[in-house]
């Protein structure tokens, strides 16, 4: 097929040259009339004898050659034109013109050594460095299609076939913001190429910019139709960006024409896999492995399924002060390990040291500083089908002074489409809010209803209810709206902002902890993600706005906060993740010394077999 199209670029290529490569010389009356009427015959006898006569007409051999080309044949019509080039061994043309029927003839070797003459000849040629490119991507020399792909863009930045090269480079080799604004020239200029346009969704959608992505690849829809190549596109976006649902319908009827492609197949590991079908997406690996055992995307694929079913033990550190006195320090270790592909179990323990100032009303009542709690849990979570998923977990909690308590953790979570998630929870635990409640022992039932929705690619909505009952009589009500915008995706970037509204309200005004009777929040939120590479990023968190404790407060006060978390060996055996906060308020009317303020971080390390 390759050489079929290469046959038809170059044979388009020389009619437009027309045979009439003058010299000086006439060319003979009899062989001009000739192919006129098409007796090509005749006419290739009256120019061989005419160079029996004088050898060193090239003009006439490039005339047989162009005749048989005419007759479409190309090895003949080469051969011609080699006699000519002898003849004329400084003409850059006429070795351009000789590489093009090398082409059609089907030699590469040959058409690219004749073509690299051409260029040695006159380097500033434009066509002949295009040619020269474009032969040497078919004669697989990736070297020297780069290196004229370069010089014909510092001759000619505008060149449409070089834009297209360098584009496609750039996304294979990875620089995808690079790749997505040389593909963008192209595009503006060729608007209705369409593998232009899907191989510039496909550089969007591994940059994560899916609104985008979808956008191109509707135009190359109303250019060139519902192909194989669309749906194939159309399965990757939807399987990446979290909507398995409809990848998984697209890419099941491709695979069945077609069950050994490659790029079907990874396709489908990653819908399975979003898709929350971890036993699937594992027998799906077995066929990848086996059509493709070496590249690199099996490698990525076998990391993106197993990893989150592996063995892992962890070691987490935690700290953290507060302006009112508090300080609080957490020690945790736990294991997690897959009993199944569906089921995940996991155990841990803590132990929490809280301390507050003496006479603070913070402190433990005993009167010493601080307290510890120590805890410890297992829990399992099945994965029951994609819609539905459920947690259980029982521990143990106990203070130190004689009070232990059972607790307990279920939560059943669905997700009925792709765009909705929500869970349901129910927690029995310690309030380990100050020293003191933890001494009191004040224990709790946290309920609390969350639910998540994508409308679209740049739209994500956050929002919770939650009561909590305690045994020391109070109550809290809580609830939280978060939506967010996608701002910017980009190679290394995303970005979002947003804002959070939260409200909450305790019944009972309770020493020992904060209690309001009405708490008002409204953040403008922004949130930033640094993608170092496909093991390890970067997250911030900054939010700024209004707040109000209805009882402390005649107006609201400006809170702020901030918050980074970093993760690195995200696929790796060892995995550390460090996270550091900060959080800030005005100054309450009603409280002499200010606002307040805390100051949070800590590290986790864990390793997974």
């Amino acid at each position: 097929m390759a050489q079929v199209a290469w046959r038809a670029v170059a044979i388009g290529l020389l009619l437009l040259l027309g045979p009439s490569w003058a010299e000086d010389a006439q060319v003979p009356t009899e062989g001009i009339r000739a192919e006129a009427e098409q007796r090509w015959d005749d006419a290739i006898a009256v120019y061989r004898k005419a160079l029996d006569t004088d050898p060193s007409r090239a003009d006439l051999w490039l005339r047989i050659a162009d005749i048989h080309a005419v007759r479409g044949e190309s090895a003949l019509a080469a051969d011609a034109t080699a006699e000519a080039a002898r003849l004329r061994p400084e003409d850059a043309a006429l070795q351009r013109r000789l590489s093009q029927y090398y082409a059609v003839a089907g030699k590469k070797q040959e058409a690219l050594a004749a073509i690299r003459r051409a260029v040695a000849l006159a380097p500033s040629d434009v066509e002949s460095l295009r040619a020269q490119a474009e032969l040497a991507t078919w004669n697989d020399d990736p070297a020297l299609a780069e290196s004229s792909y370069q010089s014909l863009l510092r001759l000619s930045p505008a060149d449409a076939p070089a834009l297209l090269w360098q584009a496609r480079m750039e996304a294979r080799q990875g620089k995808l913001d690079a790749a997505v604004g040389t593909f963008e020239k192209y595009v503006k200029a060729h608007p209705d190429d369409p593998d232009a346009l899907l191989a510039y969704a496909d550089a969007q959608i591994y940059r994560g910019s899916y609104a985008r992505a979808e956008a191109l690849q509707d135009r190359y829809r109303a250019a060139a139709g519902d192909t194989v190549a669309w749906r194939t596109m159309r399965a990757n976006l939807r399987a990446r960006s979290g909507r398995p649902t409809e990848a998984l319908a697209l890419v099941d009827e491709l695979l069945a024409g077609h069950p050994d492609d490659f790029d079907l197949n990874l396709i489908r590991i990653i819908a399975l896999h979003e898709g929350r079908r971890p036993r699937e997406a594992r027998q799906a690996l077995g066929v990848l492995e086996r059509i493709g055992p070496d590249r690199s995307e099996t490698q990525d694929a076998r990391l993106m399924v197993e990893t989150p079913l592996r063995t892992g033990v962890g070691l987490h550190q935690e700290a953290a002060r507060y302006s009112d006195g508090i300080r609080d320090l957490r020690t945790r270790f736990g294991m997690a390990f897959s009993a199944t592909a569906e089921a995940r179990m996991s155990f841990g323990a803590e132990r929490r040291r809280m301390g507050a100032d003496s006479g603070s009303g913070l402190d433990p009542v005993a009167g010493s500083r601080y307290i510890d709690l120590d805890q410890g849990w297992g829990r399992v979570r099945y994965q029951a089908s994609p819609i539905v998923a459920g947690e259980l977990g029982l521990g143990w909690a106990d203070n130190g002074r004689g009070d232990g308590a059972l607790t307990y953790q279920a939560a059943l979570e669905l997700r009925p489409s792709d765009h909705v998630q929500v869970r349901l929870e129910r927690q029995h635990d310690i309030l380990s809010v100050s020293p003191r409640t933890i001494d009191l022992f004040v224990e709790r039932d946290v309920n609390r209803l969350s639910a998540s929705w994508q409308p679209g690619y740049r739209t994500f909505v956050d929002a919770a209810l939650q009561y909590d009952w305690l045994d020391d009589g109070n109550r809290r009500y809580e609830a939280t709206l978060a939506p967010r915008f996608a701002v910017s995706r980009t190679q290394h970037l995303n970005l979002d902002v947003g804002f959070r509204a939260q409200a909450f309200h305790y019944e009972e005004d309770r020493p020992g902890y904060y209690d309001p009777d009405s708490y008002l929040r409204f953040w403008g939120v922004v949130h930033g993600y640094w993608k170092i590479g496909d093991n390890d990023g970067v997250g911030v968190v900054l939010g700024l706005g209004p707040e109000r404790d209805r009882v402390l407060d005649d107006g609201y006060k400006l809170g702020a906060g901030a918050a980074i978390e970093g993760t690195f060996g995200i696929y790796r055996a060892w995995q550390l993740r460090i996270h550091a906060a900060y959080d800030a308020r005005e100054g309450s009317d009603a409280i002499e010394g200010g606002g307040f303020d805390g100051r949070s971080g800590g590290i986790e390390l864990i390793y997974r077999f």
